[in-house]
Formats: C-alpha cells, sequence, structure tokens
C-alpha cells in the first residue's frame, strides 16, 4: 500500500502541479476565496500534529460519461485526531482537475469539504483515473482523492 501510495505521489510530482493551499481558512460562501492559491512551496517550518482526518469515500467510479461533462464530487474529510489538522497542499495527477475546499484547518470533531471538479472536454476516448494527493500537518501526512470513468 506504501509503494503504491508513494508510486502515485512520485507520479504526481513528475508530471503534474503542485498548488500551496493559502494559509486563510476558506469560506464555502466566498468562491473567489474557495479558489485563492499559491504556486509556491511554504517556506515555514510544518508543526505536526496529532490531529487524524478520515474520509469515508476516497475513491469515486463514475463509469461510462460524454466527452465534456464536468465532474463534480464532494469528499468530506473528519478531524477524529484530538489536535487541529491543518491542509497544507494538494497534487493532481492531470491539469484538468481543481479542488475548492471549504476550510482549511480543521478542528478535532469538526469537517472540511473538498470539491474535486474534473473537466473531460480534452480527454480523449477510454478510461480515465484522476487522483489528487492532499498534504496535511497531521499524523497522517497524505491522503489520495481519486476518480474513475469512460469516455465514451
Amino acid at each position: 500500500m506504501k509503494r503504491i501510495l508513494l508510486s502515485v505521489l512520485l507520479f504526481s510530482i513528475l508530471s503534474c502541479k503542485k498548488t500551496v493551499i493559502d494559509k486563510e481558512i476558506v469560506s464555502q460562501e466566498s468562491e473567489t476565496q474557495q479558489e485563492k492559491q499559491i504556486n509556491s512551496p511554504a517556506t515555514k517550518e510544518i508543526k505536526k500534529t496529532e490531529g487524524v482526518l478520515v474520509c469515508e469515500d476516497t475513491k469515486v467510479n463514475y463509469g461510462s460519461i460524454e466527452k465534456g461533462e464536468q465532474l463534480k464530487q464532494n469528499f468530506v474529510m473528519y478531524n477524529r485526531g484530538n489536535e487541529e489538522v491543518e491542509l497544507l497542499y494538494y497534487e493532481a495527477s492531470c491539469n484538468c482537475t481543481n479542488l475548492k475546499i471549504s476550510k482549511t484547518r480543521i478542528k478535532p470533531n469538526d469537517s472540511t469539504i473538498i470539491e474535486m471538479i474534473v473537466e473531460t472536454k480534452e480527454k480523449a476516448r477510454g478510461k480515465h483515473n484522476v487522483n489528487t494527493i492532499l498534504k496535511t500537518n497531521g499524523k497522517r501526512a497524505f491522503y489520495n482523492l481519486s476518480t474513475s470513468f469512460l469516455v465514451e
């Protein structure tokens, strides 16, 4: 499992974009705030916490879709640890993928909604897998959110 996650992470680093999430808490009401990101790595030292994010479903299979459909999926992540967890950055395996994040700091017993948006207008026919790796300062550092679909 660790080798698979490491392979996906390495693939993501080499083939796509890295986006650092702005340190402001992002408001659900403000789409401009939700998409506010910077494209350079964080320079401050990261404090590890005992927070642990849990997501019931990290994989979604859309089955067959028409080329050009926009796929949207909400992933709800709960902090089941005893300290706050901060989302630091994400890396998507494809430039077709964007995230909207309701909160970047998740207190114990709270949650955040991560909306993954996949544009398929540039996708060729066939099966596709799109992965996004999230990095946190929590007890578990990396999370993989994935979608798969077949363009007809």
